[in-house]
């Protein structure tokens, strides 16, 4: 539980640190900012292995593994909770270093006033892309089935929201700054700027949905056509599949993943279908009997998985504390 509390806590840090980088990025200068991103990418590669080990743990104590798992003992599996705290710590530490010196660069930004011109500048652009992606999102509609959109619904909406929300704080920086008051613009701005970021996080949900549907029904034919393969050979002569594996139950996987992959293939016949649950119900349906392998289905398994984190990254960034 302790190592669950330590990653929630250091994502939260590492995507509040890209929401403000992000602004200063487009205000300074490659140099001046420098030290910040190679800290920010730093944290981000120590969270990145430390979310990997807490999946391959989760996967060991659920018995997801093989058996030729080195997770499979007690004792590694407390010494792998030990490396995710660890790089947890390390994480935060690589942020703390800069935080300091960050800050006063902040500072500079808003003594001048470059920081409320700039978000009022990022409102601009993002108020004309939710209008595009509230298009897009019919569109996907009309083309697929509606399983498919249903992990953006409502995401239009709730940029809306956000936006509406920057609009105000946006107005009330304006006005403290207008004043000469900069103390009483900046956290109205830091809250206009929090908004714009996590309205951000919804359009971008529903550009990069629509981009991992166009991919999929790119990538499906030849994923189906590798599987029915994969699924034929695994059906073939006993000594060509694996010893390890009862011949009952070897057959019930092979009718299993036979039946699910017919089925797609009536779905991508009859009419809209989902691209990224086709892809997913070939995985999985394979998986057991090894087809994961076969290069067509191991790259429908990447667009599948490149989707789902994408979606947890955006929900994570947009339900912070």
């Amino acid at each position: 539980m302790r190592t669950r509390t330590l990653l929630v806590e250091v994502d939260d840090s590492v995507r509040t640190s890209q929401e403000e980088l992000a602004f200063a990025e487009v205000h300074f200068d490659a140099e001046a900012v420098e030290p910040f991103v190679r800290a920010v990418w730093d944290a981000e590669a120590e969270l990145s292995a430390a979310f990997r080990l807490r999946q391959r743990y989760d996967e060991s104590v659920a018995g997801e593994t093989p058996e030729s798992d080195p997770l499979e003992s007690d004792a590694a599996r407390r010494e792998t909770l030990r490396d995710i705290a660890a790089q947890c710590t390390d994480a935060g530490r690589r942020l703390d270093a800069e935080a300091a010196a960050f800050d006063r660069l902040r500072a500079l930004e808003r003594d001048t006033g470059a920081a409320l011109d700039l978000a009022e500048a990022c409102f601009r652009e993002l108020a004309a892309r939710t209008g595009a992606a509230e298009a897009v999102l019919a569109d996907l509609g009309r083309r697929y089935a509606p399983s498919a959109a249903r992990p953006v619904i409502g995401h239009v909406e709730q940029a809306k929201d956000r936006l509406l929300f920057a609009t105000t704080h946006l107005n009330r920086a304006r006005q403290s700054t207008d004043m000469g008051d900069p103390y009483g613009a900046a956290p109205h701005l830091r809250a206009a700027e929090g908004a714009v970021s996590q309205a951000a996080v919804f359009v971008d949900g529903v550009e990069r949905l629509a981009a991992a549907l166009a991919a999929a029904v790119e990538a499906l034919p030849v994923a189906l056509a590798g599987a029915e393969a994969a699924v034929t050979d695994a059906g073939g002569p006993l000594e060509r599949t694996s010893t390890r594996m009862p011949v009952g139950e070897l057959r019930a996987l092979v009718a299993h993943a036979a039946a699910v992959l017919a089925g797609v293939r009536e779905e991508m016949a009859a009419g809209p279908y989902d691209p990224l649950d086709a892809l997913r119900r070939i995985v999985r349906a394979t998986a057991p009997l090894g087809a994961g392998r076969a290069d067509a289905v191991l790259a429908a398994a990447l667009i599948t998985a490149r989707s789902a984190t994408a979606a947890a990254a955006g929900f994570v960034t947009t339900h912070r504390g």
